[in-house]
């Protein structure tokens, strides 16, 4: 089933951001973090060496190409624009955020229904919450993601599809 919610989703102009949030403000991130993040994303090549292409950059991160996408992550945070939702990218992304301990912040397309949508402040941990902005954009559309499923599901369909697929896994239904 998780193959068919995540199937590839061709979409324009799908933005996430990796962030790291200290004490109500961003942070950078630490060079261990950034260290244990580069491992992730060649351990993510590696399972799928057509779909992911890891090499370093010149401010001392990583440059991440995603077919026929690519990203950047380094010490300021992370920038991903993806025009193709796969489980590849999706799992490279919640694999980086759990690393470093990053909340991935998007910024839904300003396309269709979900045209204007605030950002929505995913993070792998609720204990992440303690970590970010009392108020600014996006708070009240704070999620925590547990897996590459809860994560297709909110940037396929948004909060509301992400409440659905909850629920599903808490009656056994999944």
């Amino acid at each position: 089933m998780f193959a068919a919610l995540c199937s590839p989703l061709k979409r324009m102009g799908l933005h996430v951001a990796l962030t790291r949030f200290r004490n109500g403000a961003a942070a950078p991130i630490e060079p261990e973090a950034l260290a244990r993040v580069t491992e992730a994303a060649r351990a993510v090549a590696a399972e799928d060496p057509a779909g992911v292409s890891v090499t370093a950059s010149d401010n001392g991160g990583i440059r991440l190409t995603l077919g026929d996408a690519d990203g950047n992550l380094g010490t300021a945070g992370g920038d991903f624009r993806l025009t193709e939702l796969t489980v590849t990218a999706l799992e490279l992304i919640f694999r980086l955020a759990q690393v470093a301990d990053l909340t991935i912040v998007h910024t839904p397309g300003g396309e269709g229904e979900r045209a204007g949508e605030a950002d929505n402040w995913i993070l792998t941990s609720d204990a992440q919450r303690a970590h970010l902005p009392a108020a600014g954009p996006g708070a009240a559309e704070t999620v925590v993601c547990e897996s590459v499923a809860e994560l297709c599901a909110l940037l396929r369909g948004g909060v509301g599809e992400w409440k659905k697929f909850r629920e599903m896994i808490a009656s056994g239904e999944f």
